[in-house]
């Protein structure tokens, strides 16, 4: 049997940096390894998205930061979370920049 994870989309945004954050506390709380994807260069998303969709396969659960830009703008500039969205094999938490730990 596979080694199921929470994978978590990193790319040195503040909206990353709370997805890690939010990943961090969920994998513990369900007792799951975290399996960080980094990109070296801050917002590629073409680097991030086929990385992260890769690693959906031996998730439970994908998890990547969101700016907040909504409506027509980030559909728009294709955001990373959209792209998982259509990619990921597994479910996909968004995390805005303004969520806080409780």
């Amino acid at each position: 049997m596979m080694n199921r994870a929470i994978v978590v989309g990193v790319d040195g945004s503040q909206a990353a940096k709370s997805a890690l954050t939010w990943a961090a506390e969920n994998a513990a709380r369900r007792s799951l390894p975290l399996r960080i994807v980094q990109v070296r260069e801050p917002r590629t998303a073409e680097h991030l998205v086929p990385a992260v969709a890769e690693s959906s396969q031996a998730a439970d659960l994908v998890v990547v930061g969101s700016r907040g830009l909504g409506g027509f703008a980030s559909a728009a500039l294709g955001s990373v979370s959209y792209g998982i969205l259509h990619r990921a094999c597994c479910p996909l938490a968004v995390i805005g920049t303004g969520w806080r730990r409780s």
